[in-house]
């Protein structure tokens, strides 16, 4: 009796472990000494204080603007105000607050794989995500990665109890969580009407229209704050931000030689444009994993083996009804992503999911084999 109350909590055991071990990387490197910082760092930094200071927000300028969306500056404004910033910026805060966000994601993965596959399934992801190199390192960067994935992560959990319950606090939730993931990333917000679109033709899920209704109420009214405000500052809707369009169009011309318009490239050089926007910027994202760490080379084939083996059940979700709502995001967030420039730092918010179809496959193989010993 013992021994079998000890194994059916032994997935929870096991799952504590891993987010305990996840923490204490990740606050290991949070509480390093800051390095100095630059580039979006540097400018996310001055306009947190900006905000305390002047009350506007703008990014890389003396005024308003909105080049860029609000979370994480306002994220930052808030750790700001509660540990001070006139003796210099509170980073170690920041990143201590980031590797908590970070370390609630180990938990979110697990929940996502448990509920689509099984708990072992949602253990091994768990697993991965503790371990992956970049997800530790990232903590320590001020830098939209940790919290975009932290909200994406939780839209998607919340989404599909959403779509599985009806409920309209549930849905509501997952349109709030929603919003404030895309005042994070921009570049997320088509996908707003996909799960949507996949529960009423595929699923053939006529009751969505009602979810539907609350999760874009529960998106507006998050967004409404951002809206109104570019109207009275700027006399203008501007529905995310002015200058969400700009890696876009870097990403166009093949090896950034020069900016062309896609349409107009595919027309001329069909070849070149096709073979650039699949298989070369594929390669250029995968090739290695965003930021490497000295101290962590002897775990960087986990990216390698996650990304392989992950991608190889893209295709077997056409037959893995679990696994097609996964596989579905992936191909649809890379889809966004190439028209980008094809940065490893852009993969960051996709490798979850590939954890995901890594850990359905090796649950998968696990089965078989004992299926053929017995």
């Amino acid at each position: 009796m013992k021994f079998n109350k000890i194994k059916s909590q032994l997935p929870l055991i096991i799952l504590i472990v891993i987010i305990i071990i996840g923490f204490t990387l990740r606050i290991g490197l949070a509480l390093e000494i800051p390095k100095k910082f630059s580039g979006d760092a540097k400018n996310y930094d001055i306009m947190a204080k900006q905000f305390l200071d002047k009350g506007f927000l703008g990014y890389f300028s003396d005024k308003p603007n909105s080049k860029v969306t609000p979370t994480y500056p306002l994220f930052l404004a808030g750790i700001y105000k509660v540990f001070g910033y006139s003796s210099g910026s509170p980073f170690t805060a920041v990143r201590i607050v980031q590797a908590f966000l970070s370390t609630l994601c180990i938990l979110i993965i697990y929940l996502i794989g448990s509920h689509t596959v099984n708990r072992r399934v949602g253990i091994l992801s768990a697993l991965f995500y503790a371990f992956y190199p970049p997800y530790i390192q990232s903590v320590s960067f001020i830098l939209t990665e940790v919290i975009y994935t932290f909200l994406f992560l939780l839209y998607f959990w919340i989404q599909l109890k959403s779509l599985e319950s009806k409920n309209k606090w549930v849905s509501l939730c997952a349109g709030a969580v929603f919003a404030l993931a895309v005042l994070t990333r921009p570049m997320l917000f088509p996908l707003f009407i996909v799960p949507f679109i996949y529960q009423w033709f595929v699923i053939k899920d006529k009751k969505i229209i009602k979810s539907f209704v609350y999760t874009l109420t529960g998106m507006i009214i998050i967004m409404m704050p951002w809206w109104i405000r570019n109207i009275l500052v700027f006399g203008k809707v501007i529905l995310l931000s002015s200058g969400s369009g700009n890696p876009m169009y870097a990403g166009v011309f093949p090896h950034m030689q020069a900016i062309k318009a896609i349409i107009n490239g595919f027309l001329t050089q069909p070849i070149t444009y096709l073979k650039w926007f699949t298989v070369e910027k594929i390669y250029l994202m995968f090739k290695k994993p965003w930021y490497d760490h000295a101290s962590m080379h002897m775990l960087l084939n986990m990216h390698y083996f996650i990304a392989i083996i992950g991608a190889v059940g893209i295709p077997l979700s056409i037959v893995e009804k679990r696994i097609r709502y996964i596989s579905l995001y992936i191909i649809l967030l890379l889809g966004i992503q190439l028209m980008f420039l094809p940065e490893p730092r852009y993969v960051y918010p996709i490798m979850p999911f590939f954890m995901i179809l890594t850990a359905y496959i090796l649950d998968y193989l696990f089965i078989e084999s004992r299926k053929k010993q017995a």
